[in-house]
């Protein structure tokens, strides 16, 4: 389960427009024809010894919308899924603080 993770101020390239792997294409089809930079099982809960325990999932992304494949439950059968586009539907943590890379790195693109 997310916790206390933040995703934002990212340059996302267009990764998502033909996704090579089992399903992927249908997934890119679902989410309006290419897959948004974040993924997520939509997992809140997971599953011991039969038991299910939920956790506060902390999630912030700053990017829009997320693709959430709707799981209900870690570990699950992902035939069951439900994917769609979703605002972050969790307690958003706050936003970090900037990070500063050396002048001397390079530049990635």
């Amino acid at each position: 389960l997310p916790r206390e993770v933040f995703i934002g101020a990212n340059k996302f390239g267009r990764g998502g427009w033909d996704p090579d792997f089992a399903g992927g294409k249908e997934l890119a089809a679902a989410a309006g024809g290419s897959l948004p930079p974040v993924l997520w099982d939509g997992t809140q809960a997971w599953m011991i010894n039969g038991e299910t325990r939920r956790e506060a999932v902390k999630l912030g992304f700053a990017g829009g919308k997320l693709f959430s494949l709707g799981l209900p439950v870690a570990p699950s059968d992902r035939r069951n899924a439900k994917p769609e586009l979703v605002e972050v539907p969790t307690t958003p943590v706050g936003y970090p603080a900037e990070i500063k890379l050396p002048a001397d790195q390079p530049t990635v693109m």
